[in-house]
């Protein structure tokens, strides 16, 4: 898959977190054409091509958010912080 720049990243961090709808379509159409692989007869190929671009689109929409606060320096929300200070 092609690279997404730190701007394209935070457009969908902003998309998944404001349209949360968007990732589930998109989920949902995933899964649907993977149930329909194993019956394509006809252009196999194509049926898991998109498939692979459907995966990797879920996954860039579904990290985004935290890609994007990593690419701004800051912590993701999701994510434990696992720094320890001593004082």
């Amino acid at each position: 898959m092609k690279r997404a720049s730190p701007e394209v990243v935070a457009v969908f961090a902003i998309l998944q977190r404001q349209y949360p709808a968007v990732l589930t379509y998109l989920e949902e159409w995933r899964t649907e054409e993977l149930t329909k692989l194993p019956f394509a007869a006809q252009n196999t190929a194509i049926a898991q091509g998109r498939c692979q671009v459907l995966h990797e689109l879920v996954e860039l929409v579904s990290g985004s958010p935290e890609m994007a606060d990593t690419f701004n320096g800051r912590p993701s929300p999701r994510t434990p912080n696992r720094s320890v200070t001593y004082g």
